[in-house]
């Protein structure tokens, strides 16, 4: 066999470091060096201390894995330091925490007084974010990421680049690797760039800007990969030249987490049923609609619990709103834990909750964990790419998140089906679609083709 061949890839977490793209991040270094890639891996530095890191994930590391790390420092941090910290407004990539501005109450005195200030900062906001945040706050990290780039590839031959964003950042450093270095460049679109999935739109003029980067990204970029069929056709139809280039490789579970059989409990052996939902809940990502569909099952006599893991937005209230259902001893709010003790949650648990509104073209990476459990799913999601992973492989009930009946009887029939179904009942296409191992090589087998490709050319 002939040398590995080398990949940059650029990312923004890489274990220790968690987020939502770490563990697709942990899959390739894990997987691809079997397909006869090995990676690199670009990170940013994490600036926001040890709450958002898991040992555990950086255990399962390969030793002869390579991580550098580029400091992710914006000078929006030293001035929003000196005006207030978080006063114009919250990334949409920030990781929300309980020390950050959004899950502070400002005590009654620090209302009053704002008057001109509070109106001129208001005219500021787009400006200041349009400056700093454009196309994400990520921007101030691209020139030393392509300085290290650059750097590093005078040491070791790499082959190709691969970024994977948000931050979408990346793929401009990328695009200016490609350049300089001559290496093929493939975009992983992880989430959509130039439509805002949910929540408010913190940064409207420079929002206006990202369908041009993103064009010239896709444009430039030898290969584009998107993470659902709905992505890629919604690509397919905004960029018609470029469909030659766009491709669909989904997210994925590691078939390391793949539980044994007597680690899952009897889901029949008493009329309990437990719930659990791993994520974050912001945006519009609102579980109170839900609490209240719940409540009325309970009232109706269902054994019904529900166990919440990770971060809740203050606004919310769910302490409140389970309070003001009667819910005290049935729901159970805890903060966030390692990856391993999520796990053991999960094997616990009767069924899964995810919340996934008005992200059409997205799913979210927990779901594809859940379906090595072989629970059943309930998906508080609209039309789009979640509800047709849950359909196609018949995985559960789907109901709009903020449709109180639609989810009271969603869960109806969640139970119902739990109850009915044997221990056997293992699907085994969704495990063999997702597995890891299967997905690094399909992505090792698409950088074969463009690498081929380049060289032709």
């Amino acid at each position: 066999m002939s040398r590995p061949r080398r990949l940059l890839v650029l990312c923004q977490d890489f274990p220790p470091d968690v987020s939502a793209s770490s563990f697709c991040l942990l899959r390739l270094a894990k997987y691809l060096p079997e397909a006869n890639w090995q990676p690199h891996f670009l990170a940013l530095r994490n600036t926001w201390g040890t709450a958002h890191h898991d040992p555990g994930l950086a255990a399962e590391v390969p030793g002869s894995t390579r991580v550098d790390r580029v400091a992710s420092w914006s000078p929006e941090e030293r001035i929003d330091r000196y005006f207030g910290r978080g006063r114009f407004a919250s990334s949409p990539h920030a990781r929300p925490n309980s020390r950050s501005p959004a899950a502070r109450r400002p005590a009654p005195s620090a209302t009053r007084g704002r008057g001109l200030r509070s109106r001129l900062i208001g005219l500021l906001r787009p400006i200041w974010a349009l400056l700093w945040r454009t196309p994400d706050p990520m921007i101030w990290s691209r020139v030393p990421m392509v300085r290290r780039g650059r750097a590093l590839a005078q040491h070791y031959r790499f082959d190709a680049i691969l970024s994977m964003g948000p931050p979408h950042s990346l793929h401009l450093a990328g695009l200016a690797l490609e350049r300089a270095l001559g290496l093929p460049l493939v975009v992983d679109l992880q989430d959509p760039w130039a439509v805002q999935p949910f929540g408010p739109d913190l940064n409207p003029l420079g929002r206006r800007l990202s369908p041009r980067f993103e064009a010239r990204v896709v444009r430039s970029a030898d290969h584009v990969v998107l993470n659902t069929p709905r992505a890629l056709a919604f690509y397919a139809a905004r960029y018609p030249d470029e469909r030659s280039k766009l491709s669909t490789i989904p997210n994925g579970f590691d078939p390391a987490y793949r539980p044994k059989p007597r680690a899952i409990p009897n889901r029949r052996s008493s009329r309990r049923f437990q719930l659990c939902h791993s994520g974050v809940l912001y945006g519009q990502r609102d579980l109170r609609p839900f609490l209240t569909a719940m409540a009325e099952q309970v009232d109706a006599g269902v054994d019904l619990h529900l166990e919440q893991i990770g971060f809740h937005h203050p606004r919310f209230d769910l302490p409140g709103a389970i309070a003001r259902h009667g819910l005290d001893d049935r729901v159970k709010l805890v903060p966030r834990l390692n990856h391993d003790a999520v796990l053991e949650r999960m094997r616990d648990a009767d069924g899964f909750l995810v919340v996934q509104p008005n992200a059409p073209l997205q799913v979210p990476g927990k779901l594809y964990e859940m379906m090595l459990f072989d629970r059943p799913i309930l998906a508080l999601s609209g039309d789009g790419a979640t509800a047709d992973l849950i359909r196609q492989h018949d995985l559960g009930a789907v109901a709009a998140h903020d449709d109180v009946a639609a989810i009271r009887t969603a869960l109806r029939d969640l139970i119902e089906r739990s109850s009915s179904e044997s221990e056997s009942t293992t699907r085994r296409e969704p495990l063999d679609r997702y597995d890891g191992r299967r997905l690094a090589r399909e992505l090792a087998e698409l950088l074969d083709g463009v690498l081929s490709r380049r060289n032709l050319g």
